[in-house]
């Protein structure tokens, strides 16, 4: 269970179903002006990893694991 600090409220931009997952596109708050490729980020309670990123948004893979 996640118990960490929330930093930053986001919405989900699109989704995107893949064969056995989705990727979805989060808006990146304008606090993460330090985020690389393969960072950890908890959304709703889930560490994803940064697949992409711009100015806009982040973009996740979601595994049906997950």
């Amino acid at each position: 269970m996640f118990s960490g600090i929330v930093e930053a409220v986001s919405e989900i931009k699109s989704s995107q179903g893949l064969e056995n997952a989705y990727r979805i596109q989060v808006g990146k708050p304008d606090q993460f002006n330090d985020l690389h490729l393969g960072d950890s980020i908890a959304v709703d309670g889930v560490c994803l990893t940064v697949e992409a990123f711009d100015d806009e948004q982040m973009t996740f893979a979601v595994a049906a694991e997950t």
